[in-house]
């Protein structure tokens, strides 16, 4: 036996020996597939030329990871060994021996190197660590034949955090050698802490604010609204989010400042790039998680199923992997006009087909069916109301209160008047002293029996049904070691039907009033990338990029409706001083309810072409380490259409319209000196740009507005300048890492939305800003399984010029955006009949923001500190258990305000008040097969 061994031995030596070769700590670009182990180990000695020895039983039936990145020998080597009750050691510096891992060293939750950012390797239920580019491919690293010793009292110091590895620039890099500011969170820390929506994650980052779910970056808001589109987001290279769900992710990139050069167009503020887990050659797998979720004031769980299947086709060359989810959740917020509450229910299908060609060319065909409905308000109305014009009732014959819900105007039955009613009788009832609208006009049946904080009243019930189909394709092909091409497209498909009120607003609650919407959106795009390849002083990255949005034909595409009755007709003439039923409905639409529509005759597009490139070389300064000269440009040309027939008592009007074609350059050019491998100091200067376009043409009674004095048919792109200083690196052998940056941006022609109270919206380039911001964000690792993370940052954005639209005055505040964020997160591994287990505290807190200019009280969102925490034990290798409470403390905080009139009558103010997340337990079950 001992003979077949020291045979084994040699025989494994000699394979993997080479002449000359680096050294163990020398980093060298590594690319390994997912395969067995014995012949992973085999790779690592082929493309470091170290000599690995390793008895071949010992390895047997172990599957190793997809490794791609710029690493040490010791670095890979304790990634692909993760898990395996295996470890290495160095004889001499160009040999390496694999050995079983003694059992006085149990492998920790913290211990491997060179997994993902938190350095943890909870295998093989957590299988998440990763070292890996875009495809983001893995594999259990202790599968067949592997067990992982169970956990036990630690012996040993505090152990180094991993590196890093981000795709920032479209290519596998660490992440101290990227100089911007990024925030990367692998799988393992987004299932810790039970990271449903990106919204979720958003919120604890440095410099970001989501106030209604939309990531906004270093304060570039820019207008009123809480989706300025000032982020860009891309999964798996492909432009847009689906799903809003972080399963079977492998990690989320967040690039702070411009991306204008290798990102396009609206990434002004950044861009978040989400990568999923791509399919598997050898690995069979069926894994999901279950989650059932009880709110405080939320009458009913909220549950979330999701499940996914990993099948290897034929080996080394073709897998198929499935991900699916189903979510369903009620609301709180009830409308004390008929009781009733709405729910929220989203379901996705994911699927990638990945062709392994030959072993230079790999294709990647993906499919994602991305459904959600919605019904009722998540938001509730906090207007206070003195009272209702609602007074004398003469009886309508025909027609119930359940038909018309609260009177706010009667009529005198008169045969010879219109539609047999004379002339309108008003009156008032009060509403008790400090009650608010939900509570002032409850039905019977409901009064009392909600929580004034989450209710409204109206007529109408909104709803909302979304569909999104996507196909892509990926493919990677390398040509010799010297060039590298990508290519990345997609064909998606939106359909979108949506019901809103217009009762309160245009017809003061007499009767329900519904604006229905329903369109149909095709989105084509395509990016063709060349770049080089390996470990060379001098990089580049070439490409193009096409995206066009287009709108199908579609007949009726907003509409609004009168109920069909008689007094509902008499009452519509009354307010707007003409018969709308008889003008609009019958003379135009033969349609007696129906008062007006927006048509789409087709025609309408956004076009976006590119080139971009970048390039960076890299100076050896010998002992003063190296030295990184980056410079990118993307030239870009823009181009927009648009067919639109309007007709009803907005206006009557038919407008086609091709804007000329808009081209520009964007540039970007840094500096970085990384005086050794574990410190990068940097300096940049990049821009950005959002689109510009086209406004339809305003109607008479909108054009003669003072707040159109800004409207121009044709809008342009605006621009970002930023400068960057930033520092990040390792201290204490790598067991703290830390990234910090201090911004100015320059914002020109800022692209914002104006409001005209007549009806009409139109987009302008108004005005100049700027902000200025520093960000920081760090991990330590205190001891062996305890760990610190803080992020923290301070935002100055403000307008330096007004803009009389808007209402807007020199140095005033953006909307949305706190002066300060920060988040800080105490995780502890421990150990519990002897199972592996950890627990974690994390603690979040935001400055005030408003949510609109000229704000009043009721549009500030005051400041607010919230807690969460999470326990998780690790029952078996397949099945693992989450308890996790958010806002644990109950804290009530808002995350949106806005105050508003509704119109002209009195006491007809709306304020709308989006409330955040009470205490909240979530029970959570992981399984992986």
């Amino acid at each position: 036996m001992r003979n077949r061994t020291l045979a084994a031995l040699t025989v494994a030596a000699i394979l993997s020996l080479h002449a000359t070769g680096a050294t163990a700590q020398e980093a060298v670009q590594l690319r390994l597939g997912a395969q067995p182990l014995e012949a992973a180990l085999r790779e690592v000695g082929a493309q470091t030329n170290i000599n690995v020895f390793f008895d071949p039983a010992l390895v047997s039936g172990l599957k190793a990871p997809t490794l791609n990145g710029r690493l040490t020998t010791d670095e890979a080597l304790t990634f692909l060994l993760a898990g395996t009750g295996l470890q290495h050691e160095f004889l001499n510096e160009r040999t390496v021996a694999i050995r079983t891992r003694p059992q006085t060293q149990k492998i920790s939750a913290t211990t491997s190197a060179a997994t993902e950012e938190t350095g943890e390797a909870r295998q093989p239920l957590r299988r998440l660590a990763f070292l890996d580019s875009g495809a983001a491919e893995q594999s259990s690293a202790s599968s067949a034949g592997a067990t992982t010793p169970a956990p036990t009292a630690h012996t040993v110091e505090a152990p180094m955090l991993g590196e890093v590895v981000v795709t920032a620039r479209k290519k596998t890099e660490t992440l101290i050698e990227v100089p911007m500011n990024i925030t990367a969170i692998g799988s393992v820390e987004i299932a810790d802490r039970n990271v449903v929506e990106p919204a979720d994650l958003y919120r604890t980052i440095a410099g970001a604010a989501a106030p209604e779910g939309q990531l906004i970056l270093r304060g570039l808001s820019g207008g009123n609204s809480s989706n300025p589109n000032t982020t860009s987001t891309f999964t798996d290279g492909v432009p847009g989010s689906f799903g809003n769900s972080l399963f079977d992710v492998a990690r989320v990139e967040v690039l702070r400042g411009p991306q204008g050069t290798l990102w396009g167009s609206n990434a002004i503020g950044g861009t978040v790039q989400v990568i999923t887990n791509a399919p598997e050659f050898n690995v069979l797998d069926v894994f999901g998680s279950l989650q059932a979720a009880s709110e405080k004031n939320r009458n009913d769980l909220s549950t979330r199923l999701y499940a996914g299947i990993n099948l290897p086709l034929i080996d080394d060359t073709l897998a198929l992997r499935i991900v699916g989810h189903s979510g369903n959740a009620s609301k709180k917020t009830i409308n004390t006009y008929n009781g009733f509450t709405g729910s929220d229910k989203d379901e996705l299908i994911r699927s990638k087909l990945r062709w392994q060609a030959t072993e230079d060319l790999s294709l990647t065909l993906g499919f994602i069916h991305d459904k959600s409905t919605a019904t009722g308000r998540t938001s509730s109305d906090q207007s206070i109301q003195t009272g209702y014009a609602a007074a004398n009732w003469y009886g309508v014959p025909g027609v119930s209160a359940t038909d018309l819900g609260y009177m706010t105007l009667s009529f005198e039955p008169d045969p010879d008047g219109l539609y047999g009613y004379g002339a309108a009788v008003y009156g008032w009832v009060p509403c008790e002293q400090g009650q608010i609208r939900a509570e002032c006009r409850a039905t019977t049946n409901v009064a009392g029996n909600y929580n004034r904080r989450f209710a409204y009243w109206d007529l109408v019930e909104p709803r909302s049904s979304n569909t999104t189909n996507v196909t892509t394709l990926n493919v990677d092909y390398d040509i010799g070691d010297a060039v590298s091409v990508n290519y990345v497209g997609s064909f998606q498909r939106f359909q979108g039907n949506n019901i809103h009120s217009y009762s309160q607003l245009d017809f003061l609650d007499i009767f329900p009033s519904p604006y229905k919407a329903h369109y149909k959106n095709k989105t084509v795009s395509h990016e063709l990338r060349v770049s080089s390849a390996g470990d060379n002083a001098w990089d580049w990255t070439v490409g193009g990029y096409s995206y066009k949005w287009s709108r199908d034909r579609t007949i009726g595409a907003d509409t609004q409706w009168l109920p069909d009755n008689d007094f509902a007709r008499a009452a519509a003439a009354e307010l707007w001083g003409e018969d709308l039923s008889a003008v609009y409905g019958v003379g135009i639409y033969n349609d007696p309810t129906l008062i007006w529509l927006f048509s789409t005759l087709g025609g309408n597009f956004q076009k976006e072409r590119a080139m971009f490139g970048e390039t960076n070389y890299v100076f050896d300064l010998g002992g003063a380490g190296e030295l990184e000269l980056t410079g990118g440009l993307r030239y870009y040309e823009l181009s927009y259409g648009e067919d639109r027939e309007e007709v009803g008592h907005f206006g009557s009007f038919e407008d086609h319209y091709r804007s000329p074609v808009e081209r520009g350059l964007r540039k970007k050019v840094s500096l970085s000196w990384r005086p050794h491998q574990e410190l990068s100091v940097y300096a940049l200067y990049s821009e950005g740009y959002r689109p510009g376009g086209a406004n339809v043409k305003l109607t008479p009674s909108c054009e003669r507005d003072p707040l159109a004095a800004d409207f121009r048919l044709n809008y342009k792109s605006d621009k970002i300048d930023n400068y960057e200083l930033g520092v990040k690196g390792a201290a204490f052998n790598r067991r703290t890492v830390f990234t910090a940056a201090v911004y100015n941006i320059d914002w020109t022609d800022v692209r914002v939305g104006i409001s005209i109270p007549a009806g009409c919206g139109f987009t302008a380039n108004a005005g100049l800003a700027r902000s200025r911001g520093v960000e920081f964000e760090s991990t330590t690792r205190l001891l062996s399984d305890l760990s610190l993370t803080l992020n923290a940052s301070y935002t100055n954005s403000e307008y330096r010029a007004p803009v009389a639209s808007l209402g807007v005055e020199a140095g005033e505040d953006m909307t949305q955006v706190p002066k300060y964020n920060f988040y800080m997160a105490l995780q502890q591994g421990y150990s519990i009949f002897n199972k592996e287990a950890f627990a974690r505290l994390g603690v979040a807190g935001y400055g005030k923001y408003k949510s609109h200019f000229k704000a009043a009280p009721g549009d500030i969102s005051d400041s607010y500190v919230t807690a969460d925490v999470s326990t998780t034990l690790n029952v078996n290798d397949s099945v693992r258990f989450g308890l996790h409470v958010d806002n644990f403390l109950n804290k009530e905080y808002t995350t949106y305000q806005q105050s508003a009139a509704a119109g002209a009558w009195p006491d007809m103010e709306y304020r709308t008040v989006s409330y955040g997340r009470e205490r909240t337990i979530t029970l959570r079950a992981d399984f992986n097969f």
